[in-house]
């Protein structure tokens, strides 16, 4: 795993997002999911910069990941856009699926994180319209663990919108 440098904090999951990504070597949805996450990273991590050593370092070392992919992969902005909406929406019906069923637990708030990840790439592509109400669900859930009784939290989606009673 990168050594990620401290002003770089926020993008963090998107990076870490990425790497597990890295690790389905030669999978071409892993892959593009990897360059996805570390593009809208690397994106924001320019505008937090304050030109350190280690930051310009790390930022090198992930744009050189970046173009291996771009080569090795031929990753167009439309594949980034359908896998990171694909894995998104997979991993928060996992999530919601867990916590409809009364299961929730920390591991279910990582998947909500996870999920809160996807979808920031997407805003990052523009690209979030339709999956809003389930990245405003998500980033909701990953207070789980304070509270996993999903009876008490008085939020659902009802046809893709978020809902509070």
């Amino acid at each position: 795993m990168a050594e990620i440098p401290p002003a770089f904090k926020p993008v963090t999951s998107a990076i870490r997002r990425a790497e597990e990504a890295d690790k389905n070597v030669g999978d071409r949805d892993s892959a593009v999911l990897g360059y996805a996450c570390r593009m809208s990273a690397i994106s924001k991590a320019t505008k937090l910069t304050t030109k350190q050593a280690d930051e310009t370092k790390f930022i090198l070392s992930q744009l050189d990941l970046l173009e291996n992919s771009k080569k090795s992969f031929n990753i167009t902005e439309g594949d980034c856009i359908n896998v990171v909406r694909q894995y998104g929406t997979m991993i928060f019906d996992k999530a919601d699926e867990i916590d409809r069923n009364g299961f929730a637990d920390k591991s279910t708030a990582k998947l909500f994180y996870a999920a809160v990840t996807y979808y920031d790439v997407l805003e990052f592509y523009g690209q979030l319209d339709s999956d809003v109400s389930k990245f405003i669900f998500s980033q909701f859930c990953c207070d789980l663990p304070k509270n996993t009784d999903s009876s008490k939290r008085n939020v659902n989606i009802q046809n893709g919108k978020l809902q509070k009673f």
